[in-house]
Parts: structure tokens; C-alpha cells; sequence
């Protein structure tokens, strides 16, 4: 979920079902495809919420998460909106 947007960022928040306490960010202003986010640059955030800035007001952003258990074990990505 999306909330205190403003011009330039936004804080996203999601929900843990399970016992995750890292997960990988990525933003962008196209939807991206499973082959895409596999190579795409993430970020890494510590809870269940990231604020995204250096936004360009009037865009739109798809934003897509996972949980990072470990190198070798993530989940699927999902979509934020």
C-alpha cells in the first residue's frame, strides 16, 4: 500500500505472513516482467515498509516486493499498489 505520497516520495507498506525480516525493492515507472525483476537493481529494507523517493510528481510508479529469506531462498515478487 502506498500512503504519504507527496511530489517527490512515498512510503509503501506491506504484510508478513510468514517469518521474513528482510526483503528486496524495486520501483519503476513500467510494469516489469518476472525475466525483468530477476536482473533488476533492488534495495534491501529491514521491515514492512520503505519509503521511495526522488519521485517525478505526475508518474506513475509500479513498485514490487519480496521476501529475502536468505541467497538462496526468496519468495515470489509481488505488486504494490
Amino acid at each position: 500500500m502506498a500512503r504519504n505520497i507527496t511530489q517527490t516520495s512515498a512510503d509503501i507498506t506491506w504484510h508478513e505472513r510468514g517469518n521474513a525480516t528482510a526483503w528486496d525493492v524495486v520501483s519503476s515507472t513500467t510494469a516489469l516482467t518476472d525475466e525483468q525483476l530477476a536482473s533488476a537493481t533492488s534495495v534491501v529494507a529491514h521491515a514492512t515498509s520503505y519509503q521511495l523517493t526522488e519521485l517525478t510528481q505526475n508518474t506513475l510508479y509500479y513498485v514490487y516486493v519480496r521476501a529475502n529469506c536468505s541467497a538462496e531462498d526468496q519468495s515470489g515478487w509481488m505488486s504494490i499498489s
